[in-house]
């Protein structure tokens, strides 16, 4: 940031922290108004006003594990009306592209009561997969897809149906492949 008198002046650049490579560069000039030179003096900013402008983040532990040459890591969990939504992160830690199987039986929750929950429904990059009717379930007992090397895919797993007030989910379990991820003191937001 460069104080040009009646503007100020911002360069940034985007580097390669492992190369130093520059892969891009941009500049913008800003009119110094009672806002910016107020950023520029944090005594100026009052607390509301620090308040205002920082949205609230709910910050989400670090919950990872890795099984079977993929890294599964839950980015939020949350209550759906009667079912607990996790939404995960996977990477496949391989350099070649794999399969991932997602099975459903053996893909169970635990609330902090002990109150064990069963997969309801897998969405699996998007695509839905198998969900429980009242005459039981429809669809194969395992689903999944093709994991791209290093690319994060989404997958999302309702479990259900829980009746209790569910505020943490003190054990995740789920059978990937011949391996068995287990995610534990997962919050329920």
């Amino acid at each position: 940031i460069t104080d040009l008198g009646s503007y100020l002046k911002v360069n940034a650049r985007l580097i390669s922290t492992e190369s130093g490579q520059v892969f891009s560069v941009a500049s913008v000039q800003i009119p110094k108004n009672k806002s910016v030179t107020g950023l520029l003096d944090p005594a100026s900013i009052t607390d509301s006003q620090t308040k205002a402008a920082t949205p609230a983040i709910s910050a989400f532990p670090d919950i990872s594990a890795a099984a079977d040459g993929f890294l599964f890591k839950i980015l939020s969990c949350e209550k759906k009306g009667g079912l607990v939504s996790c939404k995960l992160q996977v990477i496949n830690e391989d350099a070649q592209d794999r399969d991932l199987t997602i099975w459903f039986l053996p893909t169970n929750a635990w609330d902090e009561n002990g109150v064990k929950y069963g997969l309801y429904q897998l969405i699996f990059a998007g695509q839905r997969h198998r969900s429980r009717t009242s005459d039981g379930w429809s669809g194969s007992s395992r689903n999944g897809g093709k994991v791209i090397a290093g690319v994060p895919t989404n997958i999302e797993i309702l479990f259900g149906e829980a009746s209790s007030p569910v505020t943490k989910l003190s054990l995740v379990e789920i059978k990937a492949n011949q391996s068995v991820v287990k995610l534990k003191d997962v919050p329920v937001h």
